[in-house]
């Protein structure tokens, strides 16, 4: 016999300080557990969320973003068997907490983005390979760091947004990558140069790409627009303003990856 919901409260009340209740008792309903700019500290986290989530498997996304945590709290992450979506972004965690989750085999989907992270971090981070959709973006993962990523062969979805990929880094995903179908490089400086390999890339899979901000002028926007790999490429806000994307593809697409 399944225990009523007045015997779940009491349980959590029993176990677990006040201020974790609400969003517990919420979770049981939606599966996922939201912890969203509430100065969650790494102790509160292991101590709480951690042994709530191992303790209640059936809840599979956790959001602890815009917090206090750091590469103390994603490594507990890490090794957190249950959890197939994660948003750890807007934390303090570095290249050590992100390189922790190199070996994780449950997450699908890791927000991870607005941490003070380098290639450092990146490289480690690009050899998951359970991963399917990754936000990495406002970080400091230079040329490098995109370089990793590009040679990953198991991601659809990537997002490095104002993350200082360069054009070296544009080139290294027309080159090498042949799995992704959404790439978000917005504001990277990838210039003519990488916007002409990326247009010119022989991947088959490679449809939706979001370049704005890029220093792409004529030249460039020309070969991507030109492409017939792409189903929406978005150059807007570069030196010549131009936007494909058909109504159809905005609204599948639409929600974390065009944010």
């Amino acid at each position: 016999m399944s225990a009523s919901k007045e015997d779940i409260l009491q349980q959590l009340i029993n176990k677990y300080p006040e201020k974790f209740i609400k969003y517990f008792a919420e979770a049981f309903l939606t599966k996922e557990l939201y912890f969203y700019e509430k100065e969650l500290s790494d102790s509160e986290l292991i101590d709480h969320i951690i042994p709530f989530l191992n303790s209640n498997p059936s809840i599979r996304g956790l959001d602890v973003s815009g917090n206090r945590l750091t590469d103390r709290s994603a490594e507990a992450l890490s090794e957190v068997e249950t959890l197939d979506e994660l948003d750890i972004s807007r934390n303090q965690i570095g290249d050590k907490g992100a390189g922790a989750f190199e070996k994780n085999q449950a997450l699908t989907e890791l927000d991870i983005s607005r941490n003070p992270i380098t290639s450092i971090g990146a490289k480690l981070l690009a050899r998951n390979k359970k991963l399917r959709s990754l936000d990495i973006g406002y970080t400091q993962i230079g040329e490098e760091g995109a370089i990793a990523f590009s040679e990953n062969d198991v991601l659809d979805e990537l997002s490095i947004n104002y993350s200082q990929v360069g054009e070296r880094g544009a080139v290294a995903f027309a080159e090498n990558n042949k799995t992704l179908a959404r790439l978000s490089l917005v504001s990277n400086q990838i210039g003519d140069i990488g916007a002409k390999a990326l247009g010119q890339t022989s991947s088959k899979k490679l449809v939706m790409l979001d370049l704005r901000h890029n220093f792409i002028g004529e030249e460039g926007q020309k070969a991507l627009l030109d492409s017939k790999a792409f189903i929406s490429v978005n150059v807007n806000k570069n030196q010549v303003e131009q936007k494909i994307l058909s109504a159809d593809t905005e609204k599948q697409y639409k929600g974390k990856f065009n944010k």
